[in-house]
């Protein structure tokens, strides 16, 4: 027998009695479908939980999405079991999309992203050695890049954001087309057109396009403040928002789970 909180009976109820014809999933992937780990490569989904994704995609009435700021060459990597599978993945905050059941690229950033990204990354890692900050993190995500502080000490994570924010400010790579975004543990400079709400929408018009006249119930679940955007386009579209928090917490999100665990208890429940 499941046990569950009320707010997922809650949620299940809500989207049983939702009259429509078509229903988009979109997860964010850490804190939501894997919990949040020391070390970004660490963070493997369970077989038991790729078998629940992939049962809910081979529904005829639903689509199954993983909204990340991960690239997709990293979600490829976590669901390589899964290729061939009618499952999408936008990384990067929208700025990729890729269908995992053609094997296709529907997305691509603009390469000239890469190289002043690649360039930004050497001489962050040259200086988190310098400097010997123990548990700071250099993440190359070829169009993007995150500065992880996870295990790094207090002190460390400060003088590192500091001096990834003035380098920043000194090069001017945020009059490039960047922005600074902060998340937990982590600050990522992204392309300014990459928001996971432009992941949605152009996620929600794919759909539309592919079902003509189609009655769509988009439902996003996230953990982070870079899901906010998200659940924001999600609520405008009459969709359902799911924040994944242990503890209250403000949020654009019409409800709330505690766990990864509770949004696969809910996945299991809707199968």
């Amino acid at each position: 027998m499941l046990l569950t909180n009320p707010n997922v009976d809650a949620i299940l109820q809500t989207f049983q009695a939702h009259q429509s014809d078509h229903w988009l999933l979109m997860l964010d992937y850490d804190g939501t479908l894997t919990p949040i780990v020391d070390r970004p490569e660490d963070a493997q989904i369970s077989n038991e939980s790729l078998l629940l994704l992939k049962r809910l995609a081979h529904r005829p009435d639903t689509t199954v999405a993983i909204v990340s700021g991960r690239s997709v060459e990293q979600l490829q990597q976590f669901f390589i079991s899964m290729a061939g599978e009618p499952i999408l993945l936008s990384g990067l905050h929208g700025g990729q999309l890729f269908d995992l059941a053609t094997h296709q690229t529907l997305l691509s950033p603009d390469p000239n992203y890469a190289k002043i990204i690649d360039a930004l990354a050497n001489i962050l890692d040259k200086k988190v050695l310098e400097s010997n900050w123990d548990g700071v993190i250099v993440e190359n995500k070829t169009y993007s890049l995150a500065l992880h502080t996870r295990m790094a000490s207090t002190a460390a994570e400060a003088e590192a954001y500091h001096f990834f924010s003035r380098h920043l400010e000194e090069t001017a790579v945020l009059q490039k087309g960047f922005r600074i975004q902060a998340g937990k543990k982590v600050m990522e400079i992204v392309p300014h057109t990459f928001h996971k709400n432009r992941a949605v929408d152009a996620l929600i018009q794919r759909i539309q396009e592919k079902y003509d006249n189609i009655s769509l119930f988009p439902i996003y679940f996230g953990d982070d403040e870079t899901d906010e955007s998200a659940f924001e386009a999600v609520n405008r579209q009459s969709g359902y928002s799911i924040r994944v928090a242990s503890e209250l917490t403000s949020t654009a999100a019409i409800q709330i789970l505690s766990s990864v665990k509770e949004v696969f208890q809910l996945i299991e429940k809707l199968l």
